[in-house]
């Protein structure tokens, strides 16, 4: 089995993203059309993500990676977040497990890996 930290530095393994079935443009516009209001957070189950993070975060333990769970740090006990802080118009996905270019900026600045060389992230 080939090991994940072969001298590069800074590997960052990350967790699955939250889902949106469809797709978290169709979650929010049904949203809008029931409540007249965009969300800030939608409920999701968290009980598949948990098991997937414990599973990588063990992984990358073992390998001596960093793990970085994306459910944890896009959900809370509220929701999980639909768009950045800077605009509700700023979705955070456009579909399943695709961010958006907000959303992206947004999720690597929150995890603190914006010190990350572009070269780097593969």
């Amino acid at each position: 089995m080939q090991k994940l930290h072969s001298g590069i530095e800074d590997i960052i393994v990350l967790g699955p993203s939250p889902d949106w079935p469809p797709t978290l443009p169709d979650v929010v516009f049904k949203y809008w059309t029931d409540f007249k209001a965009l969300p800030d957070r939608i409920k999701l189950s968290a009980d598949g993500y948990h098991a997937v993070d414990a599973a990588f975060r063990k992984v990358a333990d073992n390998e001596h990676v960093r793990f970085v769970s994306i459910f944890d740090a896009l959900c809370n006990s509220d929701g999980c977040l639909t768009h950045t802080p800077a605009s509700r118009s700023e979705l955070l996905f456009w579909d399943d497990g695709h961010l958006t270019v907000e959303g992206a900026t947004y999720i690597v600045q929150k995890l603190g890996l914006a010190h990350l060389d572009h070269a780097q992230v593969q």
